[in-house]
């Protein structure tokens, strides 16, 4: 992509070698300007040599834009506090806060949004998400690298690093530029365009280039058994398969053990339930060649979880594409069927023999727990980052609203650390939801409502209660 830094001068401020992508949509370009001055976008007149900036004129403007060139840029800052919000001029102005629509009464105090900036909804929805994992975000701010960096994993980490930092300071929606710049970089399927602007695309697709490059961050806690990185201790678990042919000859079967990062939930038939999509995707039918009968052959796969993630992704195969008929073109094509998922997962049916009497005392002790309300003295404690009872709680939910696949609109839901509360990062938007509210994103809204195309399950925790005493 071609980069040029030009300066730009504004109410007695020089911004000097600002860079600017010439391949990036004038949105991005006025994005910039608004996070180092505070005018906003919309405000924003932009002159050239004498020209103004028009935005259906940017591919001519860009002409004249040559390195080390100067711009001048009027317009005012806005504040983004009720100190500068002017008061009403009469009495007839006033509008009481009981009188205002529901939508727009002032709440609590709630975590800032991201400005969805050229289609980035899918982006926004992950990052929210990647967000409420503390453990990521701590081990991030201590991680060291440069955006800039040629290596892709480097690179998207340290945008990671610099998007939270950002998220973590500010009060008013955040902009996420600089991340959606390296990830357009490095990713050519997100920097894809029409009509010069950025196509929509998949959260699910940004979720695992993004998981992909926290490969560089280092170990979370120093445990042998936890995983060799920050993202093997947070997101890794083992599958073991087993491999059976299903013709009638003496084939012995073979056995295969791969890290896995997510699950897969199949969506077919009569399907209602998350389990019954997990067991489809652990148990499957495949072709491959047998060294016994040298040719090709029916085998079944039948894998289970030796070793459970501290966080459990669940990937809802919600879109297939669907060939047009009569040789026309195919397009990816949404499933709308309702898919029930539990807020506490059981983990226990999809493990080996092995796992699952290696979980059996401290399984033991959970239900010695909840039966006393975690009032009594028997203590659940697990090993720092490791799920040793097969329990999860849900933590996050990304849904996609809309029946394309390449249109719609995602949004995540997050559920706040020690309580039931949960809370819908629409955007800029961010509001407080209920349990009700989750429970409709299994298909309960119906199929026009946002469907869950992504739940993040954490390790359940069992902190003691103390006991009420008697004066």
């Amino acid at each position: 992509m071609p980069l040029v830094k030009v300066n730009v001068w504004w109410n007695k401020t020089l911004y000097k070698d600002i860079e600017l992508d010439l391949d990036s949509p004038v949105d991005h370009f006025r994005v910039q300007l608004f996070s180092l001055s505070s005018v906003l976008p919309e405000k924003q007149k932009i002159i050239c040599k004498g020209r103004m900036l028009k935005d259906e004129e940017w591919d001519d403007f860009k002409s004249l834009l040559v390195p080390d060139c100067k711009l001048l840029m009027i317009g005012s800052a806005t504040e983004f506090n009720a100190a500068t919000t002017p008061a009403p001029s009469s009495p007839e102005n006033v509008v009481f806060i009981e009188d205002l629509p529901a939508d727009d009464q002032p709440g609590e105090d709630l975590p800032p949004g991201l400005m969805n900036i050229d289609n980035t909804c899918y982006l926004n929805s992950v990052v929210q998400v990647l967000f409420s994992m503390s453990e990521l975000v701590e081990a991030l701010m201590q991680f060291e690298g440069s955006a800039e960096d040629s290596d892709q994993q480097m690179a998207l980490t340290s945008a990671l690093r610099d998007a939270f930092r950002t998220m973590k300071s500010s009060k008013n929606s955040v902009h996420l530029y600089d991340l959606s710049r390296v990830l357009r970089r490095h990713f050519a399927q997100f920097n894809e365009r029409r009509n010069n602007r950025y196509v929509h695309q998949s959260a699910d697709e940004v979720w695992v280039q993004l998981t992909w490059c926290l490969k560089k961050l280092p170990k979370i806690v120093d445990s042998p058994d936890s995983g060799d990185n920050g993202l093997s201790q947070l997101l890794e678990g083992t599958l073991t398969s087993t491999i059976r042919c299903l013709e009638p000859i003496e084939e012995e079967p073979t056995f295969q053990k791969e890290p896995f990062f997510l699950l897969e939930c199949n969506i077919e038939g009569k399907m209602n339930y998350l389990y019954q999509g997990l067991k489809l995707g652990l148990e499957q039918e495949l072709t491959k060649n047998s060294p016994t009968l040298c040719r090709d052959a029916n085998y079944s796969k039948v894998s289970r979880i030796s070793k459970l993630p501290y966080y459990l992704v669940i990937h809802f195969l919600r879109f297939y594409w669907k060939q047009e008929v009569k040789g026309g073109a195919g397009k990816r094509t949404k499933i709308l069927r309702p898919i029930e998922f539990p807020f506490d997962l059981d983990m226990y049916e999809f493990c080996t023999d092995e796992l699952k009497e290696k979980v059996s005392a401290k399984r033991e002790q959970v239900y010695a727990y909840e039966a006393n309300n975690g009032s009594g003295d028997v203590e659940v404690t697990q090993a720092p980052l490791q799920n040793e009872t097969c329990f999860y709680e849900l933590s996050a939910v990304i849904t996609h609203k809309g029946r394309e696949s390449d249109s719609g609109h995602y949004v995540a839901w997050v559920r706040e650390e020690g309580v039931d509360d949960w809370i819908s990062y629409n955007d800029e938007k961010t509001s407080k939801v209920g349990q009700e509210d989750i429970r409709k994103l299994m298909g309960k809204g119906g199929s026009d409502w946002h469907l869950a195309t992504l739940c993040l399950y954490r390790t359940k925790q069992y902190p003691l209660v103390k006991k009420k005493t008697q004066s």
